[in-house]
């Protein structure tokens, strides 16, 4: 389960990295 979290949010991370990088550029 502690993975999964994990790897969760590494994906919910990426997914804000790619949405706010197009307004902070």
């Amino acid at each position: 389960v502690y993975l999964a979290n994990l790897r969760l949010k590494a994906v919910g991370t990426d997914v804000l990295i790619i949405a706010y990088e197009p307004i902070l550029i």
